[in-house]
């Protein structure tokens, strides 16, 4: 009797232990199952593409750190740690905007159509002799997979938005019923957004050369894209290759047929302008600036108005570019790439110096030198361009 109870605790524990590590077993077979579910659904995305026409060139599964990079018949394929997965579409036919629609749907459509079809074979496989044998072993793979990819299935066809790259983006479901509806404009970003949210990540960052690689790649594949064009334009202005950045907007103006876009690509074109320096330069900002502020949408853009404040000092207006930065700059705040930026800051300060406020241009001044902020080329130009203007606001050296 003494070593009934033991007994009988053990046979429970080894019970229980065993119970235990089937449900584990179960729970890391379905979390390993989703990664070649996503690489399923990406496929389906791909073949549903290639079926209708539309180039297809990149597929990434995992959206961690980089592990495997292959390319098969002019598609790349891109292994990563992690789950979610992305296809990237090319070109596209070159036919009418209701032809684009409907390629861009079942281009959609491909992913949950893939994820729909493994669960009709899991649910197969749950009656065949191997199911039914390692049943026998209280083990039920095929339940659990079905279970996963029913899971995958929803999170794929009910509608939502996801995390990509910093940015959200609708998922199958959010784009199949949003599809139908697109104008051209979201055609455009339709298409253009697998290669404008991670251009504008890396832009973000500071990473113009990168930023500008992506744009290029991208317009390989869709060379009439608005979107891409104007971000290639701010990745040249923010690396100062001014000259090309205006030969790009002002073939884009002359293409465009969108009110809305031509505020933006007269906004950008002031900005490359101001660039150039000249005299003549700063007129041609000028007019540029007054064009994009003819559009109401234009007005609430942090970058067009800061634009429209620099010119407005270099045509002597300097009230007025005052009033506009000095609610732009926050001196409690870091220095960042687009808001708050060096520039915004160089330009306050000299509309000071021209007002008769050195001490606050030299407050200003000192900021941005004060440590090693973070600045595009842009910034530099202008910065550098101010210092001389001003000799060196007044100082005899400048400090390092």
């Amino acid at each position: 009797m003494f070593l009934l109870g033991p007994l009988i605790i053990g046979v429970w524990y080894s019970q229980f232990i065993r119970e235990a590590a089937i449900l584990a077993m179960h729970g890391v077979v379905g979390y390993l199952f989703i990664y070649p579910s996503t690489a399923f659904h990406e496929l389906g995305h791909a073949l549903a593409g290639l079926a209708v026409g539309v180039e297809i060139t990149k597929i990434e599964v995992g959206l961690g750190k980089e592990m495997k990079r292959i390319r098969i018949w002019g598609t790349e394929f891109i292994f990563s740690t992690g789950f979610g997965g992305f296809t990237y579409p090319g070109r596209f036919p070159n036919t009418h905007n209701t032809h684009i629609k409907l390629r861009l749907f079942i281009l959609s459509f491909g992913g949950p159509l893939a994820d729909l079809t493994l669960a009709m074979a899991l649910v197969l496989a749950m009656d065949s002799s191997w199911s039914n044998h390692l049943e026998e072993h209280r083990l039920y793979v095929p339940h659990v997979l079905l279970i996963t990819q029913l899971y995958e299935t929803y999170r794929s066809i009910w509608p939502r938005q996801w995390s990509y790259k910093g940015y959200s983006l609708n998922n199958d479901g959010a784009d199949l019923i949003s599809i139908p509806f697109y104008d051209w404009d979201e055609l455009d970003y339709a298409q253009a957004g697998f290669y404008l949210s991670p251009a504008m990540n890396a832009f973000e960052k500071g990473d113009f050369a990168e930023s500008e690689d992506i744009c290029r790649e991208g317009l390989k594949f869709i060379p009439d894209s608005m979107y891409l064009k104007q971000h290639l334009a701010c990745a040249l202005i923010a690396s100062a290759k001014g000259e090309e950045a205006r030969r790009i907007l002002e073939k884009a103006l002359l293409a465009n047929i969108d009110p809305r876009f031509s505020a933006y690509l007269h906004a950008n074109l002031a900005a490359a302008w101001l660039l150039e320096g000249s005299q003549a330069g700063i007129r041609k900002a000028l007019e540029h600036t007054e064009k994009s502020f003819e559009e109401n949408e234009i007005r609430n853009n942090h970058d067009a108005i800061v634009n429209k404040a620099f010119v407005l000092i270099e045509e002597g207006k300097v009230d007025e570019g005052i009033a506009i930065l000095e609610k732009s700059v926050d001196m409690s705040e870091p220095i960042r790439i687009e808001e708050n930026c060096v520039s915004s800051h160089a330009y306050l300060a000299y509309g000071y110096l021209l007002k008769g406020n050195r001490e606050g241009a030299l407050k200003l001044i000192e900021r941005i030198e004060s440590k090693s902020w973070p600045k595009s080329g842009f910034d530099s130009v202008l910065l550098a361009r101010i210092i001389e203007h001003t000799n060196n606001f007044g100082r005899s050296q400048r400090a390092e």
